[in-house]
């Protein structure tokens, strides 16, 4: 929340899809309580900041990061971004059928579970 802009040259956020609207909680300081945007201080923090996400997999509500709202707020700084899918995980050994298989268990995508 007190990072200086760029002091940075590179942050990966990984587990972005849980990025909240603010950083401030019930312990944080007053001070502190500015009301800014998580998603801006990530960016605004790095040179090059790097986000991994899964868009299916949010955990609480108030999470807010989607593929949408980073795009969005790197757009309002005039900031390229570029979207990476990346096509597995590496679970159960490297194999994808078993993230797939949930993911269509949970009806995330058509078709049912194979």
């Amino acid at each position: 929340m007190t990072a200086e802009k760029n002091s940075l040259g590179a942050l990966i956020c990984d587990e972005a899809h849980r990025i909240r609207e603010t950083s401030a909680n019930r312990y944080t300081r007053a001070e502190y309580r500015t009301g800014r945007a998580q998603i801006d201080e990530l960016i605004d923090v790095a040179h090059v900041p790097v986000f991994f996400l899964d868009e299916h997999q949010v955990v609480r509500p108030g999470e807010m990061g989607t593929v949408a709202e980073i795009e969005a707020a790197a757009a309002k700084r005039d900031i390229p971004c570029h979207v990476v899918p990346l096509d597995s995980q590496f679970r159960c050994g490297g194999s994808d059928a078993y993230p797939r298989w949930v993911v269509r268990l949970l009806g995330l995508e058509p078709g049912g579970p194979p």
